[in-house]
């Protein structure tokens, strides 16, 4: 019988940055409900500093502010969610069309997470099943990976995940694990404390993305998913295949590894 063997990917910011701006749709949702008024600056401080929760928790936060300043108004959080989750999905159809009529390695090289095609095709060859597990709905991810020319790679979607450390615990989180005999073969790589949550409930093996837009954005998103537990850390996918064989006791005679964060993480390691 065929050994399977599973990578999980998170999406935005882990594959694509085609939708890099969920800030942004955030912003413009808070100030639709709050106004131009102190109740959104408290908003955006929170979105600031808590970059890497579900995105649930900021629409719950939104609630809460909006219950205060109205004195008592409540909103559905899920009502809410949906209405964040539209515009999240106009987001990502406004830059598709804008880009459409481009060649779909410039939208790769322009939106992709550098390197990430490569190390997909790589891992398909020695035999994984490539899922995305993600909070984008199931159609903008699609869209997503079909914009990038990457939807050949990708054995499955779980999409719309609200919570992805709850999605462990269902009967999909259950069938992965189940299918997989050897933890050894199924892996969780993503960008945020919320992916290395799931991997860490599921006892698997987790990579963190760190790449940002700066080097100061890239520490402080390796040190958080440091803490939230990720094995390796990376600040690009030059080094994957090497990180990915030693997390899985592969040997490999490569130099070790250069563009991984390490702890102390005051600066990168050259």
């Amino acid at each position: 019988m065929k050994r399977e063997k599973i990578a999980l990917f998170d999406l935005d910011n882990t594959i694509s940055h085609l939708r890099d701006g969920w800030e942004e749709s955030l912003g413009i949702l808070g100030r639709y409900l709050l106004g131009d008024t102190p109740w959104l600056n408290e908003f955006k401080a929170y979105v600031s500093t808590a970059d890497g929760l579900p995105s649930i928790k900021h629409i719950q936060k939104l609630c809460e502010i909006y219950k205060r300043s109205t004195a008592g108004s409540e909103l559905d959080p899920k009502s809410t969610f949906n209405v964040y989750y539209a515009s999240r999905v106009a987001t990502v159809e406004r830059r598709i069309n804008e880009f459409k009529d481009t060649s779909t390695s410039y939208r790769l090289q322009k939106f992709g997470v550098p390197g990430v095609e490569k190390v997909l095709e790589r891992l398909k060859r020695l035999g994984f099943r490539i899922a995305i597990v993600t909070t984008s709905s199931l159609l903008e991810a699609s869209r997503t990976l079909e914009f990038l020319g990457l939807q050949s790679l990708i054995y499955k979607t779980y999409a719309g995940l609200r919570d992805k450390v709850n999605f462990a615990s269902s009967p999909l989180g259950d069938y992965i694990i189940l299918s997989v005999k050897d933890k050894r073969d199924i892996v969780m790589v993503g960008d945020t404390p919320s992916d290395i949550g799931l991997a860490k409930v599921l006892g698997i093996k987790s990579i963190g993305i760190a790449h940002r837009a700066t080097v100061a954005e890239s520490t402080k998103r390796a040190n958080q998913l440091y803490e939230a537990g990720a094995d390796i850390v990376l600040i690009n996918y030059l080094e994957f295949m090497q990180a990915f064989n030693t997390l899985r006791g592969v040997r490999t005679y490569a130099r070790p590894l250069v563009t991984a964060f390490r702890k102390p993480l005051s600066s990168l390691v050259r």
